[in-house]
């Protein structure tokens, strides 16, 4: 991969994480009142500190000093075309090579399997809650960021450090099938097992079923190798946590029709943006 391409790559890691792990949740906590208890700044310090910098750090240093000889990459944040994403066998679709295509499209996949997991109650990850009043968008969007995305940042990091070990551990040539099935099963289970350690650090024995907490964590850890790709496992992260405090707030009726048109209003600027890129003939 190019250093231009990496870099890119690395800016938009940057960007969103900025954006959903610093700027959303200080506007919440200042304008909604989530600030006014110290805890809540602790945490807030607390995810900055030990998630976002070593997460981006980790996975920009692991970009940039994987194995070049064989091209089976180590890299996580959005390299469909190369090992170990199982495209990296076939010609990928554009609209997965496209991260802006790729994200909006994992929304409306991930939305309605979200949303109809908390209308019958069950929840795959803990989400935080807020001890004292504040606002119903505070309380919605301290109960996405920047838990749900640093947590996250913190698997990929993890499961880009597994397979830099992977390779310099495996000093000979490795069959590209053979390193593509073995990527997946190891990002499944260090992702897996990361995921019920952090759950049990940070939320204790909660609500949430262990088992629903390992297999959450285990498909995070699974589609990212698939894809090669961190914005499916941030998706999904966030929607979770996501309908399950719409439906702690609102009745399942006005969640279910929200969500319904924002899917809608997705899968438009979806079929819109998928037209205007190919017809300018836009090159990620």
């Amino acid at each position: 991969m190019e250093a231009k391409n990496i870099i890119a790559k690395i800016c938009w890691l940057i960007i969103y994480s900025a954006i959903f792990i610093l700027f959303v949740p200080m506007l919440a906590g200042f304008a909604g009142g989530a600030f006014e208890r110290e805890f809540l700044q602790e945490k807030f310090v607390f995810y900055q500190s030990a998630f976002y910098l070593l997460g981006i750090a980790a996975v920009y240093v692991l970009s940039f000093i994987h194995n070049k000889k064989d091209n089976l990459g180590v890299s996580t944040i959005h390299d469909p075309e190369e090992p170990p994403s199982i495209l990296s066998i076939i010609n990928v679709p554009k609209f997965i090579r496209n991260p802006i295509l790729f994200f909006i499209l994992c929304w409306i996949v991930f939305a309605p399997l979200f949303l109809f997991a908390s209308q019958r109650g069950t929840a795959f990850s803990a989400i935080p809650h807020l001890e004292q009043q504040v606002t119903k968008i505070a309380d919605i969007a301290f109960a996405i960021w920047p838990a749900a995305p640093a947590e996250t940042l913190g698997a990929i990091f993890i499961i880009a450090l597994s397979l830099f070990l992977l390779r310099r551990l495996v000093k000979k040539q490795i069959n590209k099938g053979f390193y593509i099935v073995l990527a997946i099963f190891i990002a499944a289970f260090v992702s897996g097992l990361y995921g019920y350690l952090i759950h049990l650090f940070r939320y204790g024995f909660s609500e949430v079923a262990v088992t629903n907490v390992i297999i959450f964590w285990s498909f995070g850890g699974l589609i990212t190798a698939i894809f090669n790709s961190a914005i499916p496992f941030l998706v999904m992260h966030d929607c979770n946590n996501l309908f399950v405090k719409l439906n702690e707030i609102f009745s399942s009726e006005i969640v279910f029709t929200r969500a319904l048109i924002f899917i809608f209003v997705a899968v438009i600027l979806y079929v819109v943006l998928l037209f205007l890129f190919r017809k300018r003939k836009v090159e990620i």
